[in-house]
């Protein structure tokens, strides 16, 4: 193919290897966007975003997709602020699913989020609260929370390893 395209080249002929050219460029465009879309990352559904995630009610054990929009924690059944978000992973079928820590953030952050969202000023605090980290635990009952970047925090981040110690193995599960 090489010396074809040599040889028209000598003999003046520059259709045919443009076209060439032009097609190995609209296929490398191709590939590009389609990286860029998330079509060769392995796990996600191509062309969705997430948009839900699993919550659950810490105290009646209730679980539900919401939004990822919402900011938690949201009052749960009791007016409490107990619904959180739930984390699940899988190193198998969404179906073999299993919860591995749960997730919420400081009320103050979760205050100056609202705000933020709501288009209202915020204040030195809240601007101060944006700069907090999630707080996460284990979905044992009456677990701490602990900042998402402590030690604890991330050891409990962590316990998906215990799914499989390959991380690449290993996927979070979100509502269909």
């Amino acid at each position: 193919m090489a010396l074809e395209i040599r040889s028209k080249l000598q003999k003046g002929n520059l259709a045919v290897p443009l076209l060439i050219i032009f097609i190995i460029a609209v296929l490398g465009a191709g590939v590009y966007a389609a990286r860029s879309l998330g079509l060769f990352a392995p796990g996600l559904r191509p062309n969705k975003r997430i948009a839900k995630e699993y919550f659950i009610d810490e105290e009646t054990g209730d679980v539900d997709a919401r939004s990822v929009s919402e900011i938690p924690p949201l009052p749960g059944k009791s007016g409490k602020p107990t619904v959180v978000i739930a984390h699940y992973f899988t190193t198998t079928t969404d179906a073999a699913k299993k919860l591995m820590y749960l997730q919420r953030y400081p009320l103050p952050t979760k205050h100056a989020l609202e705000a933020q969202r709501d288009g209202q000023p915020l204040t030195t605090d809240d601007l101060n609260a944006l700069n907090e980290e999630f707080e996460v635990r284990l979905p044992e009952p009456n677990s701490p929370w602990y900042p998402e970047d402590t030690p604890e925090g991330l050891s409990i981040v962590n316990t998906i390893t215990t799914l499989d110690p390959d991380i690449r193995k290993v996927r979070q599960v979100y509502p269909k």
